[in-house]
């Protein structure tokens, strides 16, 4: 049984859809795959996956645009705190 392909944007997509991200994040973290294939060759696959957690934890913290780098940290620490203590 052949896979189906996701791409990163379609992911964000449904992503925002479903009300998880906001547009404006969805269009920074596809803008920051787009960057990272273009300048560091990464594949699709790697972008997806690079999608998946950036939005994994945008609700943890303010949208993208008015964060700091500590407010992704804080961020990030939050997300891998609920993993590790559920």
């Amino acid at each position: 049984m052949p896979y189906q392909i996701i791409y990163a944007g379609a992911y964000l997509n449904g992503q925002v859809r479903a009300g998880i991200i906001t547009q404006e994040d969805a269009d920074l973290i596809h803008e920051f795959c787009e960057e990272r294939k273009a300048t560091k060759h990464i594949a699709e696959a790697t972008a997806l996956v690079t999608s998946k957690g950036l939005s994994k934890f945008a609700p943890s913290i303010a949208p993208f645009k008015q964060c700091t780098t500590l407010d992704i940290i804080k961020g990030i620490n939050s997300v891998e705190t609920q993993i590790s203590h559920p």
